[in-house]
């Protein structure tokens, strides 16, 4: 079949190739909200308290001039369910810290705490290590 069409087969190892990513893609992101979601059952936040938490979160890294410490405030008070809630909202994105930007080109799929990890300064690390020991900001 290689020699009477090898272009039907490129085609057809190409779209294959596809579909595997894209599913990929989906199931990671499916069971990144369900491992989420259980984490944050003791949450006491509402879904629109998480919702609105993480949709600050995303507005703030993605601004033209980041403030981080209105980031650390956001966190802080959160316990550790609050936090795993929050990171359900926000969901998995990409995000190019290069540019400190939510980007499909160059970016990379990123959950809440990659996004974190990438966007802070060690010292904005470092005081929620201190204050709030539970999250897993490293």
């Amino acid at each position: 079949m290689w020699k009477t069409n090898p272009i039907l087969i490129l085609v057809f190892v190409a779209f294959a190739l596809a579909l595997v990513v894209a599913l990929w893609s989906i199931l990671r992101k499916s069971f990144a909200y369900i491992s989420n979601t259980v984490r944050g059952l003791g949450s006491s936040l509402t879904s629109d308290e998480a919702k609105a938490i993480a949709s600050s979160i995303y507005a703030e890294v993605n601004a033209m001039q980041t403030d981080e410490d209105k980031i650390v405030e956001y966190l802080l008070p959160l316990s550790l369910p609050d936090y795993y809630k929050v990171q359900a909202a926000f969901g998995i994105v990409p995000y190019n810290s290069t540019f400190d930007e939510f980007s499909e080109i160059g970016g990379d799929d990123s959950n809440l705490t990659e996004v974190l990890n990438k966007t802070l300064y060690e010292s904005q690390k470092e005081e929620i290590r201190e204050k709030n020991p539970f999250l897993p900001i490293h």
